[in-house]
């Protein structure tokens, strides 16, 4: 997932119409890792805290979406809230997949 994300993203001097396509196409990879994540077994004595991890990277994909199409109706002030947030929320899931004491590649690709 890692790789896919640092493949999209966009550079710097992007166009906003390239940004915001950079950004869809990584809340599409996060929620592509997330599915395949959903489809194996939780990791022992995980419980609710894997689902509720999972549904933090979601989030996080929901935001991040949102901040593409931000950029791309030109709506700067939505476009920092949603990154503000997805910011926010990807620093929760980290933070959950340290105490589910998941390997970084899990979160981070």
């Amino acid at each position: 997932m890692g790789d896919q994300i640092r493949a999209v993203s966009p550079a710097a001097g992007a166009t906003p119409e390239q940004a915001a396509a950079a950004f869809r196409a990584i809340a599409e990879a996060n929620r592509t890792g997330v599915d395949r994540l959903r489809a194996l077994d939780a990791p022992p004595r995980a419980g609710r805290d894997y689902q509720s991890w999972l549904d933090l990277m979601d989030e996080t994909a929901n935001k991040l979406e949102a901040a593409g199409l931000a950029l791309q109706a030109g709506d700067d002030a939505a476009f920092q809230d949603a990154v503000t947030d997805a910011e926010a929320t990807s620093q929760q899931a980290a933070t959950a997949a340290q105490g589910l004491q998941l390997p970084a590649c899990v979160f981070t690709g």
